[in-house]
């Protein structure tokens, strides 16, 4: 028995749908439940079930990969939209995130390429020939934390008394 099988038996009235393959869903599956009717004031029958599934809210878009150089047209879940915000950008949520997490053979395998691709940048960086134990420094500008002071309240009810 698989991993994948297993993970799919403990979540009950959930499915993986291979198209997560292909995007970047997220952890979001189709999920299978019962719509249930209001029965009618004055009846003494019970309200009825009618099976049914709720699929993932799925959206295609267009990103662009820093790393990679180049636009990618990808199927999204609007919970991996929100993700990417959350991670700042496309790709730190796909470089920061685990394999499991991402859960798309797409996703897994941009994971694998921007690495490829930062290894090479890092390597042509170090230059000549060593490479094995040097580091590469890159120099970065501090941020300004210094608070700026004012005659006006922050608060507009504050009156200042």
């Amino acid at each position: 028995m698989s991993l994948r099988i297993a993970a799919a038996s403990i979540l009950r009235g959930t499915a993986r749908p291979s198209r997560a393959d292909r995007g970047i869903y997220a952890g979001r599956r189709v999920n299978f439940g019962n719509k249930v009717t209001e029965p009618k004031s004055g009846h003494t029958g019970g309200a009825k079930r009618t099976h049914r599934r709720w699929l993932p809210n799925v959206q295609t878009k267009r990103v662009q990969s820093e790393v990679l150089g180049r636009e990618l047209k990808i199927k999204f879940t609007t919970h991996a939209l929100r993700c990417v915000d959350k991670a700042g950008g496309f790709d730190n949520y796909i470089l920061n995130t685990k394999d499991t997490k991402l859960d798309s053979a797409l996703a897994v395998s941009l994971k694998r390429e921007m690495l490829a691709t930062l290894a090479e940048a890092e390597s042509s960086v170090g230059g000549s020939g060593g490479g094995a134990g040097e580091t590469v420094a890159v120099a970065v500008e501090p941020e300004r934390t210094e608070a700026i002071e004012t005659d006006t309240p922050t608060n507009p009810t504050d009156t200042g008394r």
